[in-house]
């Protein structure tokens, strides 16, 4: 989520995308995918990038993060988010690289977390993406204690990037 971040612009991304896929096929590894996985967001904003690849468009969404939206709506949300990206792409396969519903932790940002919803929204993604057959990764499969912590000293008010998993706690 470079350009998202805005770490980098859409051409630079784009030009870096580029320049990887070159080298790879230089060194004989041509049939490898090279991506940008970056918000849903950025490609609708930018459709260039849903053109890179002759096969694949790729992003991360989370209906998780759309305060506007509640686990209730999160299904339609996505599916007409990703329809304004499938529009673009034209034949191109849908990969969506993230998406997930924490089960637990806060941020002000975010929608609720709690198990309930995260059980929802696994249940209704999947259900949604293998009808509309999209390839997708599921952020993440188990939760990473390093991730709840931000950096800052409120570092529990916004520990909820750690609870995107299953529990590796017995």
């Amino acid at each position: 989520e470079a350009i998202f971040r805005g770490e980098v612009t859409a051409p630079q991304a784009i030009k870096m995308r580029a320049i990887i896929k070159a080298d790879f096929v230089d060194f004989g590894l041509g049939r490898l995918p090279v991506t940008i996985a970056d918000s849903i967001d950025t490609n609708i904003e930018f459709p260039s990038l849903t053109t890179v690849d002759d096969i694949a468009v790729t992003f991360n969404q989370f209906p998780f993060w759309e305060k506007n939206v509640d686990i209730n709506g999160a299904r339609n949300y996505m599916s007409d988010r990703v329809a304004l990206v499938e529009q673009q792409a034209e034949k191109r396969q849908i990969i969506i690289t993230e998406t997930g519903w924490a089960d637990s932790g806060t941020n002000a940002e975010s929608n609720p977390a709690n198990p309930a919803s995260m059980a929802k929204w696994l249940r209704e993604f999947v259900c949604l993406a293998d009808s509309r057959k999209w390839k997708y990764f599921w952020f993440t499969a188990f939760n990473l204690d390093w991730r709840r912590f931000n950096g800052t000293a409120d570092a529990e008010s916004n520990d909820v990037e750690g609870h995107f998993g299953k529990s590796n706690r017995n």
